[in-house]
């Protein structure tokens, strides 16, 4: 998946030019991979042993560390480069907070038309990586290069154009800066795509990869199968997308609950550490906030609003062995008459949620009706937040709403419960408001 928080022409054809100097702190600690006899991998920071336990995602990273968390991901080191009024940068924050960066180079993809046999934009992207290398190398929160993101998506895995490109990518890298390794994330672990990076990407050095779901948890049974030898990292994993998601006729997605969520979080993290391979060096929770994709709620770890999900407790609970001393409430069951219906324009509807707080406390219930993401991207593709209907909703007490159906067109129910502390639970189910003759088709 992408987290696109830059425009992608600013990225396509970065200037060749050297970033401009960062007045951070320097001092680089080295990282190295270590081999014992066994086979068995280990990341050495320092000379220390080093396990990943880290978050993607631009807000809310004062957060990690209280959590449990060590490490912070970004996709371009064109994120790092906004300075806040005490002259630091996303990076110089992270080191202050004690985390490390997996610095992520953004490497433009296929599927967007880029060529990689050659010409001027090649040379334009080397010039970019190895001017990102130097400006950060000697950064002390440095811990991995994230060379490119799902770069493969939606082309042949078989691609050897591609990798043999991030190989040379890759190289320029490692002369610039032996003393942090280089990654590559892939989208999702594939028999296929993982043979193709072992026959035409040898200069790779750990293989990131984006897993989500339960489906997470088949990552280290495919790697056993196709004879991958090298360490690998969760470089994100959380619920299962919208690409997997039961459809509604009109294409809108049923989103899982906080609840199923969890569990998801909490498979492929788990199936790692049983499988004990000596490969993982752990891995990134996505997303370490919020983002528009399907809906406002999907991956975000927090809402828009900034209350903390439960996703942010099985985290801490998976990187520490403990929960949170205040957890986040759930939701056990709601009804909602026009969930997944087809309903007339006007018509309205009693909803209510029952929710429980394990502390026992009180809950607030906020209800909300959005319009229905008009035009869904693949990869994570930035995505245009839809509109809210404040006026859907036409009354509100307790853990009750009544809801009003709007004009004809796709829309989305939202409630979530918050506790005291700001944690929450939050659902939602789509819907569709058709004229009385439609509705009845």
């Amino acid at each position: 998946m992408l987290l696109r928080l830059v425009p992608l022409l600013a990225l396509v054809f970065a200037s060749c030019a050297p970033f401009a100097a960062a007045a951070s702190p320097t001092g680089a600690v080295p990282v190295k991979l270590q081999q014992d006899a066994a086979g068995r991998w280990t990341l050495l920071r320092g000379g220390q042993p080093y396990f990943i336990r880290g978050a993607g995602g631009s807000n809310h990273h004062e957060l990690i560390p209280q959590f449990g968390g060590n490490s912070l991901r970004t996709w371009h080191v064109w994120q790092l480069e906004p300075r806040d009024e005490q002259g630091r940068n996303m990076i110089d924050r992270a080191h202050e907070l004690g985390l490390t960066m997996t610095v992520g180079i953004w490497v433009q993809q296929a599927r967007r038309g880029f060529k990689f046999d050659g010409g001027p934009a090649v040379q334009k992207q080397r010039d970019m990586v190895r001017n990102a290398v130097r400006k950060y190398r000697a950064h002390p929160a440095t811990l991995l290069w994230g060379l490119g993101n799902e770069v493969e998506i939606a082309v042949s895995p078989d691609n050897p154009a591609m990798w043999g490109e991030l190989n040379e990518l890759a190289k320029i890298v490692k002369a610039e800066d032996p003393d942090h390794p280089v990654m590559t994330i892939i989208a999702g672990a594939s028999a296929e795509k993982i043979k193709a990076i072992m026959k035409y990407y040898p200069e790779i050095e750990i293989l990131g990869i984006n897993a989500y779901g339960e489906n997470a948890a088949k990552t280290p049974e495919i790697l056993k199968s196709v004879g991958w030898t090298k360490p690998w990292v969760f470089t994100e994993f959380g619920p299962s997308g919208p690409w997997s998601a039961r459809k509604m006729e009109w294409n809108a997605p049923i989103e899982p609950t906080g609840e199923q969520k969890v569990k998801m979080y909490r498979a492929g993290w788990e199936a790692a550490i049983k499988a004990d391979d000596g490969q993982f060096l752990g891995g990134y929770a996505f997303i370490w906030g919020h983002k528009q994709e399907a809906t406002q709620t999907w991956f975000g770890m927090f809402l828009p609003t900034g209350e903390r999900t439960a996703a942010v407790d099985v985290v801490k609970q998976l990187w520490t062995g403990e929960w949170p001393a205040d957890l986040c409430p759930e939701i056990t069951g709601w009804t909602v008459p026009l969930a997944e219906q087809t309903v007339a324009p006007g018509a309205e509807f009693t909803v209510a949620v029952e929710a429980r707080d394990p502390e026992g406390r009180p809950l607030v219930a906020t209800w909300w009706v959005m319009a229905e993401a008009s035009r869904p991207k693949i990869g994570g593709d930035r995505e245009a937040v839809p509109q809210t209907f404040p006026e859907a909703i036409v009354r509100a007490e307790g853990m009750q709403a009544v809801v009003r159906a709007p004009a004809p067109g796709n829309y989305r129910l939202f409630v979530k419960v918050v506790d005291p502390a700001n944690g929450t639970s939050v659902r939602n189910t789509p819907f569709r408001v058709a004229a009385p003759a439609a509705a009845a088709n």
